[in-house]
């Protein structure tokens, strides 16, 4: 086992445990919107917003979907706690 790669260390608020859900609601500038289930914690928000800052663009992604967001397309994100 211990030649086993290490997994990298996940950004603050993702959880590796798979517990914690939240719903990400997505309003672009031309006010059209869409959701999705993140597997992740709210901590995760400020990792997104200097991904955006930084980037340009973040991915979202969860064990059956993946969502790139342009910042340039975005009105506002939003973050919801749907798991305790």
């Amino acid at each position: 086992m211990a030649n086993l790669p290490q997994l990298p260390p996940n950004p603050p608020g993702l959880s590796r445990r798979g517990d914690e859900y939240c719903l990400v609601e997505i309003i672009y500038i031309d006010n059209s919107t869409a959701t999705f289930m993140l597997n992740a914690g709210i901590g995760l928000a400020k990792y997104l917003q200097t991904e955006l800052e930084q980037r340009g663009s973040v991915l979202l992604r969860n064990n059956t979907d993946a969502m790139v967001i342009v910042k340039d397309q975005l009105r506002s994100l939003t973050m919801r706690t749907v798991t305790n």
